[in-house]
């Protein structure tokens, strides 16, 4: 009984578009774009695609500052002489800063850390050894709203894992909710 009162209270809050209740479950990104090799990632890998989705806590993003928690996977073809697909997974935690809340356009500016781990494909889906460690980021990015949602377009760079060089540019396109 307990927990049909519960569903109800949350579908006819949900329904309402209540704010407070919206505020309380924190904010999602899911997105996705091209993902561009840099440094000695790009010697041997050419641009692919990524995913990302991304967490921000209720309660910790209040005033101009803000906590961000991603999750990305990517993937790159080989360059010509090499053949197969390398694959790039990431989870990191980066710190937002922007301006006022509410603004119809509102650009930002994140910086973080994180652990990647980066997969070289070979022929015949062969693939070394994972290449892993910490990394860090930093970028810049802008959303819009539409609605209840926010649309983002963002640009980062992830140096990582550091005593690799395994760093890529992914640019990201997706909602906020």
């Amino acid at each position: 009984m307990f927990r049909h009162r519960c569903c109800c209270a949350l579908v006819l809050c949900g329904l309402t578009g209540a704010g407070p209740v919206r505020a309380q479950l924190g904010h999602w990104w899911v997105g996705g774009g091209l993902i561009a090799p840099s440094g000695e990632y790009s010697t041997h890998d050419r641009a692919g695609w990524h995913a990302l989705i991304a967490f921000a806590p209720p309660g910790v993003n209040r005033g101009a500052l803000g906590l961000r928690i991603d999750a990305l996977y990517g993937r790159t073809p080989r360059k010509a002489s090499l053949q197969g697909n390398s694959q790039v997974f990431g989870l990191g935690a980066a710190v937002m800063a922007h301006p006022a809340r509410g603004a119809g356009m509102l650009p930002y500016v994140l910086a973080g850390v994180g652990y990647y781990e980066l997969e070289e494909g070979g022929p015949g889906g062969i693939s070394s050894p994972p290449i892993n460690g910490i990394g860090i980021m930093g970028g810049a990015g802008i959303s819009a709203r539409m609605g209840r949602v926010r649309a983002f377009l963002e640009g980062r760079f992830i140096g990582g894992p550091v005593k690799h060089g395994v760093n890529f540019i992914p640019v990201s396109l997706g909602l906020s909710i």
